[in-house]
């Protein structure tokens, strides 16, 4: 029978530490998202990215006319 051998210790605190260097990326990554998502009115940011009705006319229809 063969015998099982492990990694040497060196080894897996290197494997440690990458991951807890990804975890604490991708937690940064999940925080910036939430505070997109927070501080964002989804028609105004298409508006501002499509220059639709860029010009802070906001109260026109879809076609240019006034809503009532």
């Amino acid at each position: 029978m063969g015998i099982i051998q492990f990694p040497h210790e060196p080894v897996i605190q290197a494997q440690r530490r990458q991951i807890e260097s990804q975890a604490e990326i991708i937690e940064q990554q999940r925080k910036q998202i939430e505070e997109m998502i927070q501080q964002t009115d989804f028609k105004a940011k298409q508006q501002d990215l499509t220059e639709l009705n860029g010009d802070g006319n906001r109260n026109r229809g879809r076609y240019g006319e006034d809503e009532r």
